[in-house]
């Protein structure tokens, strides 16, 4: 062995040869194996990635429809301004759009999914034949997601909660657009009509729509009254009643000044959640008893001092 070491003859050119070739066989295959990985990861990744988007358009939709009052199969697509209640999703310039309004009845647009890539429909869904009954299900609907590219597809099924009496509508059984309500028609028809632009015990009180306070009281009535159902309630019943009262007001300068006092907590209150938040005034209220105990402890130290120095006088 000690010899084969000690062999003072080179390598040939056979030899060379030879051990280029099985090196770069070995490298081969293994780049060979190395490209097979990566392009497996990389088709199972955006698979992945395609899964992941039908399923999160598919979710979308769903949750826009559950809670829907009316819908309609293929409308027209709007071109302008909408209905304050109505949501639309339809396919525009390359993508599924949701078009609605939001709480401050501005027109939005939400883009949904690439309509190059995948393709969103609608279908009615038929009654099951052993109920005796034919024709679709009123208040059911059937959403499809799918990949163009892949082919990966979702069918869902989604129940409109608030459709018990009411049937989707739409003379096409399946659609690629369709327009929903997020309010009941009865709702729509209470709707309040457009409030003065100032509050009516307030102008009384304070004597003009232009005060400080009769301005805070209509900011917060456009801002937070206005945009929930129990703030709309109040305010429908304040404008039913309120004008009665403001004229007795208004027509007397001790009521005047009286409804001003009472006022004062009111306006304050509206005023720390227009600056800080609702949460401001149930901090201010929870903070009134440990400012009231100081108050005392103040006060009690103060007739201590009094007392200590009239005993040393």
């Amino acid at each position: 062995m000690l010899r084969f070491f000690a062999c003072k003859r080179g390598i040939t050119i056979i030899e060379l040869m030879i051990g280029a070739a099985l090196l770069g066989t070995v490298l081969g295959i293994g780049y060979m194996y190395y490209g097979y990985v990566n392009g497996t990861f990389n088709r199972g990744e955006t698979r992945w990635e395609i899964q992941q988007e039908v399923r999160r358009a598919s979710g979308y939709v769903i949750d826009e429809l559950r809670y829907a009052y009316e819908v309609q199969l293929n409308p027209a697509v709007p071109d302008g301004d909408i209905g304050d209640y109505d949501n639309y999703i339809f396919f525009k310039d390359g993508f599924y759009i949701h078009k609605y309004k939001d709480e401050n009845k501005n027109v939005r647009q939400k883009n949904i999914i690439d309509g190059s890539e995948y393709a969103i429909s609608f279908s009615r869904v038929e009654r099951d034949p052993d109920s005796g009954e034919a024709g679709y299900l009123d208040n059911v609907l059937a959403v499809a997601v799918e990949s163009r590219s892949t082919g990966y597809r979702i069918d869902s099924k989604v129940m409109m909660l608030n459709m018990p009496n009411t049937s989707i509508t739409g003379e096409a059984e399946e659609a690629g657009s369709l327009k929903f309500s997020t309010a009941s028609p009865e709702e729509i028809e209470e709707e309040p009509p457009p409030p003065p632009s100032g509050c009516f015990i307030a102008t009384a009180a304070y004597g003009s729509e232009l005060s400080p306070a009769v301005v805070l009281l209509q900011e917060f009535r456009d801002r937070y009254l206005l945009n929930n159902a129990i703030g709309k309630s109040f305010v429908r019943f304040y404008y039913k009643v309120s004008p009665a009262a403001a004229a007795r007001i208004s027509s007397s300068e001790p009521l005047k000044l009286l409804v001003r006092v009472l006022l004062v907590p009111v306006v304050l209150a509206v005023y720390l959640v227009m600056r800080c938040g609702p949460a401001a005034p149930l901090l201010a209220v929870l903070l009134l008893p440990a400012a009231a105990a100081g108050a005392v402890k103040f006060k009690n130290r103060v007739a201590r001092n009094k007392h200590s120095r009239g005993g040393q006088i």
